[in-house]
């Protein structure tokens, strides 16, 4: 094990740090990464126009703008549905992701659309109260304990979603979220 940087070490100390977690660590605990979502919701296009378009955006590892058609594509019932089927079934928290969330950071910010983070946190009661997607981020006070922002939203809360760069405006930038961060 490598020894962590006497500056990052002593801004955990003082909880000053903020982890910014994604889908890698979601993999971790078998739950689909975006190449495996990007390929659940292209098995749901049924224009082979549209299918051969997303395909070729996730060939190309151009996840941003797949996810942008695919919010065009779908309805945001089915786009709930993918999700909730990717990231529905109970998380299995692997002992490295609990360690490393009950490390002493000020926040963490999860990127993923999964439950990962707020089940690795369900046992410390500060956090949970202060746990918080896009659309309440402002509730969340700076300066004031630990959180758990799910800046892009979590499946099981369909109206917490945020898929496409132009929902960033409304969803991140009008909500408080962004100046939070």
């Amino acid at each position: 094990m490598h020894a962590l940087p006497d500056a990052l070490a002593e801004r955990l100390r003082n909880r000053q740090a903020i982890l910014v977690a994604g889908a890698g660590c979601s993999e971790l605990a078998d739950l689909p990464g975006w190449g495996v979502l990007g390929q659940r919701f292209l098995a749901e296009v049924a224009a082979e126009e549209d299918k051969a378009a997303l395909d070729d955006l996730l060939q190309k590892g151009r996840m941003t703008s797949a996810l942008a058609l695919v919010r065009e594509l779908f309805a945001e019932r089915t786009l709930g549905d993918v999700l909730a089927d990717a990231y529905g079934s109970a998380v299995r928290v692997p002992d490295v992701i609990r360690t490393v969330a009950h490390a002493p950071w000020r926040g963490l910010i999860a990127t993923t659309f999964d439950a990962l983070w707020a089940t690795a946190l369900a046992d410390d009661a500060e956090v949970v109260s202060r746990t918080a997607f896009a659309t309440n981020a402002s509730s969340l006070e700076q300066g004031r304990g630990r959180f758990l922002l799910q800046i892009f939203g979590r499946a099981d809360v369909p109206a917490s979603l945020c898929l496409a760069p132009a929902e960033i405006p409304a969803k991140i930038g009008a909500t408080g979220a962004a100046a939070f961060v």
